[in-house]
């Protein structure tokens, strides 16, 4: 084997693929890379049995072959090349020298050979989606789904096919997020639930001006762009029956600049989070939204956001780390919060109307 790149292609390669890569391999041969040459590109690969990622490049090739390298070691001494062709030749031993206009070193790598094959699949159904929309889906759904893994489906995000809709949503049980997005075209419905570290790992390498494809089996998914794939299995169980945990009825609706109640949510979560649950009260009232804490050992906090209230007010309890995270991910310049009863789910919508509804758990006062 033997090529020669720009530094920036070869580095820009490098960064997609090692997100496939977990830290705490149990086979060494998952924390390398997969180099493989064909024609007149180059093929980068990663995996860690979960989730796979390969892209290519385009590169001038001297001879074919193929190589696993360390990850770590060559995206570091790659970064620190100064700008310009690399080339990458292969040596016997399974180890590769890299030249580049004033250095020279050899690594030592793994037979390709020990690297697992990456699955491909048949798949039932494909469609296209905008990678500006999907990335910014992604966002401000997939920060909801739970970190835990005592219940596998809350890991991941619900992919909810239904007419000429896609509905993805996030939930660990104490807020949930949907976003819904109009598709071009009609498909049968469906229901599959997608890692949420694929879904995020893929947010990070999205150009929002690629189209992205999405091709779906009965255990695995695949988003492709025109150089990279991203392939990963499906959680298989049931996702919960969000739906009916999303308030109907409203009893107060209150506006809000989500600049000024972003202040005032960390303000008083300064000291909220010297409580159990990290609570705060938030009161829609006609004076403005008033936010405030219990006395702790270090103070409490209370402040008031000016807004317009419809309908009647209402006292709720609610996380603030949650309320922030969810303010946070939304771009809109005002927020609407929509209240039902002091202990039913408590609606946060985007001023835009852009499909997006997040729910959060109100907590006992």
């Amino acid at each position: 084997m033997k090529f020669s790149c720009e530094k920036a292609d070869l580095q820009k390669a490098l960064s997609i693929v090692q997100k496939a890569i977990n830290s705490h391999n149990t086979l060494q041969v998952l924390g390398n890379i997969c180099i493989r040459t064909k024609d007149q590109t180059v093929q980068f690969s990663a995996t860690n049995l979960e989730i796979a990622i390969t892209t290519s490049i385009e590169a001038n090739i001297e001879s074919e072959g193929e190589i696993t390298l360390p990850s770590r070691l060559l995206v570091n001494y790659i970064s620190l090349l100064k700008d310009g062709d690399v080339e990458i030749q292969g040596l016997s031993g399974d180890s590769v020298q890299i030249t580049s206009r004033d250095s020279e070193t050899k690594i030592k790598g793994i037979s390709a050979e020990e690297f697992p094959d990456i699955p491909s699949f048949t798949p039932d159904f494909s469609f296209n989606i905008s990678g500006e929309v999907l990335k910014k889906s992604i966002e401000r759904v997939a920060f909801a789904c739970s970190a835990s893994s005592a219940r596998p489906v809350l890991s991941g995000v619900l992919f909810w096919i239904k007419d000429k809709t896609l509905q993805m949503v996030g939930t660990d049980s104490y807020r949930l997020a949907e976003q819904i997005i109009e598709l071009s075209d009609e498909l049968s419905e469906s229901k599959y639930i997608v890692p949420a570290r694929t879904l995020q790992e893929l947010s990070r390498i999205i150009d929002p001006k690629d189209d992205i494809k999405i091709d779906v089996s009965k255990n695995q998914i695949l988003f492709s762009t025109h150089s990279t794939e991203i392939s990963s299995r499906l959680i298989d169980g049931n996702f919960p029956d969000y739906k009916r945990i999303i308030p109907v009825e409203q009893k107060g609706i209150f506006t809000v600049s989500r600049s000024d109640l972003i202040l005032a949510v960390k303000r008083a979560g300064i000291f909220a989070k010297e409580m159990d649950n990290n609570i705060i009260k938030v009161e829609l009232s006609h004076e403005g939204l008033k936010i405030t804490t219990d006395e702790t050992e270090i103070g409490s906090g209370n402040t008031i956001v000016e807004g317009e209230i419809e309908g009647e007010e209402e006292t709720v309890a609610l996380n603030s780390v949650y309320f922030l995270d969810i303010l946070q991910v939304l771009h809109s310049q005002h927020v609407r919060i929509v209240v039902k009863e002091q202990l039913a789910p408590v609606k946060i919508l985007s001023e835009d109307d852009d499909g997006f509804t997040y729910i959060l758990m109100p907590l006992k006062i």
